[in-house]
């Protein structure tokens, strides 16, 4: 990933320095942009005018793999009327992947996530994902929390 090889290039390069600054921190704070973007869908593609439908045992085997709320919501909940999921956050954040981010790429998607979830909707802010949808989104993942 390039975010270690530029970090290990500035480490190399000055051993005092914070390799987390400069370069690094820049490319990892543009990782982390375009991470939250495609964890809460953004430019999703519309299912057409009456949506698609679903297997219902391939949507249950699915959703029974992720965590659940205590009033069984998840990330994995399937909507299949206008847009894929029924919460507009990817249950990816469960996922291996998530987990083997680099440090300060995770600890800034985290961060920048917590702070999109926490405003209001509004131009540059996915403002498809309204007050309500961002409430529950929050209760899923403090209850559910990834990694």
């Amino acid at each position: 990933m390039n975010c270690r090889r530029i970090h290990w290039l500035q480490k190399s390069l000055d051993p005092a320095a914070d390799p987390d600054a400069g370069s690094a921190g820049k490319h990892a704070d543009e990782s982390a942009r375009r991470i939250v973007d495609l964890l809460l869908f953004e430019n999703e593609a519309e299912l057409g005018e009456n949506g698609i439908e679903g297997d219902p045992t391939f949507l249950n085997a699915f959703t029974r793999r992720f965590p659940k709320t205590k009033d069984g919501r998840s990330l994995a909940d399937f909507q299949l009327n206008d847009r894929l999921f029924k919460h507009r956050c990817s249950y990816m954040v469960y996922s291996k992947t998530f987990e083997s981010l680099p440090p300060r790429i995770k600890s800034a998607v985290i961060s920048s996530l917590h702070q999109l979830l926490e405003s209001n909707p509004a131009e540059g802010n996915h403002p498809a994902i309204k007050s309500s949808e961002r409430r529950k989104i929050i209760a899923i993942l403090s209850e559910t929390p990834p990694g």
